[in-house]
């Protein structure tokens, strides 16, 4: 693959998880996903279904409840409900919408799981639109969501090596957001397993920097950049991940290279 030449050629070092973070919050595919579906009721279902200005909003709902039923999306990820479950992602809900952030939270668990199967290469873009509106939603409903969405996270980063390493631009955004979970959800961290994390972000930002796979739309040699914010072309949601970046450095302070790398991002 690609991502693995990259790896050859520049001799980076490979994705590692902290074992003690692992064995506190279990990779799980499904995980975060099965805890959305306990979350989103009927009406939920029907209110996306009904997100395309209520366009084809029967095979919408039959294949949400397909989901909310299985706990998992298909290999591959068909318009029903994709479509729908895009348009709600892209809502922007009140902070004390807690209704909207589940609806939001379900979608994007959905595109999230989605976009990992090898089936639906090529199919998902702005992930991390995705993923850091998935952050913030799954903190305003509670700490389990959030625990869910961190196992989800540490069964996805390896991916990037071993199934399907087709996502550079994106991958720095799941290892910085694993970063920002396992330090506000697990506090045993040692200082050794944060650097683990932080050579994560370190790495998949190295891969993008050198990779010759992005068709054109990045050139290396040509485009300087202060953090992996600066190459990607979904930037909707930057000043979000700035956000996040600055209250990182903020609290955890006690970490210097951890305030380092988040005021590089947030300055970004």
């Amino acid at each position: 693959t690609a991502a693995r030449r990259t790896l050859r050629r520049y001799r980076i070092p490979m994705i590692a998880l902290p074992e003690s973070l692992v064995q506190a919050f279990p990779p799980s595919a499904d995980a975060f996903l099965q805890k959305m579906c306990s979350l989103v009721t009927e009406k939920m279902l029907i209110a996306i279904s009904e997100a395309d200005y209520s366009f084809d909003k029967k095979p919408h709902l039959k294949a949400l409840k397909g989901i909310r039923e299985d706990g998992s999306v298909p290999g591959y990820l068909d318009w029903y409900p994709k479509e729908v479950l895009e348009l709600v992602n892209y809502g922007e809900p009140k902070s004390n919408d807690i209704s909207g952030h589940v609806l939001r939270c379900f979608c994007g668990a959905a595109l999230l799981r989605g976009s990992a199967n090898i089936e639906n290469e090529g199919r998902f873009h702005s992930e991390n639109d995705t993923l850091v509106s998935a952050i913030e939603s799954a903190e305003i409903i509670g700490s389990d969501v959030s625990k869910a969405l961190l196992r989800f996270l540490l069964w996805r980063l390896p991916l990037y090596q071993e199934v399907t390493p087709y996502f550079e631009e994106e991958e720095p955004y799941f290892a910085f957001s694993t970063l920002i979970l396992g330090l506000k959800k697990y506090p045993k961290l040692a200082e050794a397993e944060i650097r683990v994390l932080m050579n994560n972000v370190l790495f998949t930002e190295e891969v993008l920097r050198k990779s010759e796979t992005m068709d054109g739309l990045y050139v290396p040699d040509y485009y300087e950049w202060q953090s992996f914010l600066s190459p990607t072309l979904f930037n909707r949601c930057h000043a979000k991940w700035r956000t996040m970046a600055r209250n990182l450095a903020e609290d955890f302070a006690q970490f210097p290279d951890v305030v380092a790398l988040a005021e590089r991002i947030a300055n970004d």
